[in-house]
């Protein structure tokens, strides 16, 4: 994990080209290689506080990356279950923000306008 941890830490380092401080952007394939690796870690207990700081990153920063999860644009894999009989859909964000009551043509049609 440590080594994973130093590789991605180097790309970091290179792509903020000397450059720091906020608003520093990131390519999204490096994002996607971090979030894995930052899952990897926790699921292995490690803090995330730990892993910022192996990756010369902020902790927020980290968090925020893992809360998106591994889409730069927020979306996540779901699992889809039928509870019950009905056919309604509810469309959770990760960030909690629900929508109920929709069918199945408009909880695409919602996501559609959304992504």
């Amino acid at each position: 994990m440590e080594e994973r941890l130093q590789e991605l830490s180097e790309r970091l380092t290179a792509e903020r080209g000397g450059r720091s401080g906020r608003g520093m952007r990131y390519s999204a394939e490096l994002k996607r290689d971090v979030v894995i690796s930052a899952t990897e870690g926790r699921e292995a207990k490690r803090s995330v506080s730990a892993m910022a700081r192996s990756l010369g990153v902020r902790a927020e920063t980290l968090r925020r990356w893992l809360e998106a999860g591994d889409d730069p644009r927020g979306f996540r894999v779901v699992q889809v279950r039928r509870y019950g009989a009905t056919e309604r859909v509810v469309v959770v964000s990760p960030t909690g923000f629900r929508v109920e009551g929709l069918d199945l043509s408009g909880a695409a049609t919602l996501l559609r306008l959304l992504g």
